[in-house]
C-alpha cells in the first residue's frame, strides 16, 4: 500500500531529510538549503503580492473590488462571516454542554478547556510572561 504525502513528511522529516528532495536538511528545519531559499522567496513574493492587493483596494484572495475599509470583497466578507458564526456557535455549544472548547472532551470544573489543554494553556502563558 502507497504512503500518504503526511506519512511520507514525517518518516524524512526524522530521518532529517529535506521533505521535497531527500537532501540533507539545514539544521532545525525540514528543507535542505536549495528548498528553504525557494519556500523564502515563494513567501516574499505572496507578501508582496497581497501588500500590493491590500494598496489598489482590491480582495486579496480574488483580486475583486474590496469592500471599503476591508481586506475581502463582498462575497469573502460574507464567507468569513458565515464561518465565525459557525464556530462561535460550535464553542457556545461545546461550553453549555460542558465539553473543551478544543477537543470535545470534558472541560475541566468551572472551565472550558479539559485538563491537559489547560495545563498547556498555563505553560504557554507562563513562558511568555517569564521571557
Amino acid at each position: 500500500m502507497a504512503k500518504s504525502k503526511a506519512q511520507w513528511r514525517l518518516e524524512h522529516k526524522a530521518l532529517n531529510l529535506c521533505t521535497h528532495c531527500n537532501g540533507a536538511v539545514i539544521p532545525g528545519q525540514t528543507l535542505c538549503p536549495t528548498h528553504s531559499a525557494r519556500s523564502a522567496e515563494r513567501r516574499e513574493a505572496s507578501r508582496l503580492k497581497r501588500a500590493e492587493m491590500v494598496r489598489l483596494g482590491r480582495c486579496v484572495i480574488c483580486g475583486q473590488c474590496a469592500v471599503k475599509g476591508r481586506l475581502h470583497c463582498h462575497q469573502h466578507t460574507a464567507l468569513a462571516q458565515t464561518r465565525l458564526e459557525a464556530k462561535l456557535l460550535w464553542r457556545l455549544r461545546h461550553h453549555q454542554q460542558g465539553l473543551c472548547r478544543l477537543c470535545s472532551q470534558p472541560a475541566a470544573p468551572d472551565r472550558t478547556l479539559c485538563l491537559p489543554h489547560l495545563i498547556k494553556e498555563r505553560r504557554a502563558k507562563a513562558s511568555k510572561t517569564h521571557i
